[in-house]
């Protein structure tokens, strides 16, 4: 009775495996049927090296900076409230009296 060993695969073959996975059009599951993947590691993977894909920053982005919040020109003493989520229910709130 033959025992199938576990084949440890790199990094890069994994990338290149995930970016076959994305141009066949077949879902994830399908894949590793076909390239006889456990579909535990594809999944580990994929989500892996799609979460280092967001973390790369990219030329597209704007550079961080200022703004600078003026007061409404009609307005001069009307105060202004600004909320920011940044999730995780964190809220900053700014404010003028």
């Amino acid at each position: 009775m033959p025992t199938q060993k576990y084949i440890r695969r790199s990094a890069a073959i994994w990338e290149t495996l995930i970016d076959q996975y994305q141009q066949s059009g077949l879902s994830g599951a399908q894949f590793c049927r076909e390239q006889t993947l456990p579909y535990a590691s594809f999944c580990k993977w994929r989500q892996r090296i799609l979460a280092s894909d967001d973390s790369q920053p990219t030329s597209a982005l704007p550079e961080p900076g200022f703004v600078e919040l003026n007061t409404w020109p009609d307005a001069p003493d009307r105060p202004w409230r600004v909320t920011l989520k940044l999730g995780n229910g964190v809220e900053l709130l700014l404010s003028q009296p």
